[in-house]
């Protein structure tokens, strides 16, 4: 299919296909690629590869092979960005999403990150498949691919892998195995580290985009005092008229 005009990276879609990932919307390496996940530290293929929906690891660019193999891609929101918390409630169309299920019928749409599936439904999804549907199609939530959320790099992780760690899915978090030898493994150790000063001003930024606060000009204000800012209408999309009061 080719590029929706909202969108510089073109929708990989076909009917009666067996999954349709959906990524949250393109960055700016994508975007000048015109293909999704292409960032080189983005895990999206590799994973895609080693989970064994595909036979080989394919290039961003390859990214309409992957219709022979009854999968496709699209985003949960069509705007390229810098990073996915610019987007706005606006950006997200879950009308578009219904209508890929209903016209093309897909047997599961799984979404890679919690935020492509909040951003389209506003709800906070837990990982694996949802209760949600659409239509017939199934709905499941994958983790993150994006190198912001990767600690560790792809070829790390395999190499730590081989040499014996193991992942505890409950704890999430990494062990050394039983037959590991731990030496091998101690550039990986977690050590005690200082906490890294997070900015308050950035953070309360952020919680007040998060439940639809529009936060620009000199907000958001921390002087003790009340101060008002705009939030958006989550039906329409657009400013909402009140003002909503924060402190």
């Amino acid at each position: 299919m080719a590029a929706h005009p909202d969108s510089s990276v073109p929708d990989v879609l076909a009917p009666g296909l067996r999954c349709v990932f959906c990524g949250i919307n393109p960055g700016r390496v994508s975007a000048a690629a015109a293909a999704h996940f292409a960032n080189p530290r983005n895990d999206f293929w590799r994973l895609l590869h080693d989970a064994g929906f595909t036979p080989r690891l394919f290039d961003p660019r390859e990214q309409f092979s992957l219709l022979d193999l009854g999968l496709g891609v699209t985003n949960a929101a069509y705007r390229t960005t810098p990073g996915s918390g610019d987007l706005r409630r606006r950006d997200f169309d879950a009308g578009r999403l219904e209508q890929v299920a209903r016209d093309l019928q897909p047997v599961a749409i799984a979404f890679v990150g919690k935020e492509a599936y909040r951003g389209a439904f506003n709800e906070r999804p837990e990982l694996g498949p949802q209760l949600r549907t659409l239509d017939a199609t199934g709905l499941y939530v994958l983790p993150s691919t994006s190198p912001a959320n990767a600690a560790v790099p792809y070829d790390e992780r395999n190499e730590a892998k081989a040499l014996g760690a193991r992942w505890d899915a409950v704890k999430k978090a990494w062990y050394v195995g039983p037959e590991a030898d731990p030496a091998k493994l101690a550039k990986w150790e977690l050590r005690h580290q200082p906490e890294p000063t997070l900015d308050p001003r950035a953070e309360f930024a952020a919680v007040l985009r998060s439940i639809g606060g529009i936060v620009d000009g000199d907000h958001p204000v921390m002087n003790g005092e009340a101060q008002r800012i705009s939030a958006h209408d989550d039906k329409r999309g657009d400013r909402a008229h009140a003002k909503h009061r924060i402190c």
